[in-house]
């Protein structure tokens, strides 16, 4: 199963994603009493790649006609939500990130 990470570039969270088909990945690594109550996902749509939780919270920086509907796009990403914990620059990546 592939794992992806998404990093806040000032912030330093790093949330961790892994495919679940249906070009659908579902945020993984969550403690296990929010398990069942968090749904972070991250998807293609209408308007390309984006990670939501209810409604779009971060989306891809790639142009709509760049990305490919299978894959998400590695690098820039942005937050669109005004949720503190959403907002600012992001790079989702394929290598796990390194431990300060």
């Amino acid at each position: 199963m592939a794992t992806l990470y998404l990093v806040h570039q000032t912030g330093g969270q790093v949330m961790t994603f892994t495919e679940d088909g249906d070009n659908t990945w579902h945020m993984t690594r969550l403690p296990a009493q929010q398990a069942t109550k968090v749904h972070i996902i991250m998807s293609f749509g209408r308007h390309g790649w984006h990670i939501k939780e209810g409604g779009v919270k971060i989306q891809a920086s790639t142009l709509l006609a760049e990305q490919d509907p299978r894959v998400p796009p590695l690098g820039a990403w942005e937050g669109v939500s005004s949720g503190i914990a959403w907002t600012g620059h992001w790079t989702l990546q394929a290598e796990k990130p390194e431990l300060p």
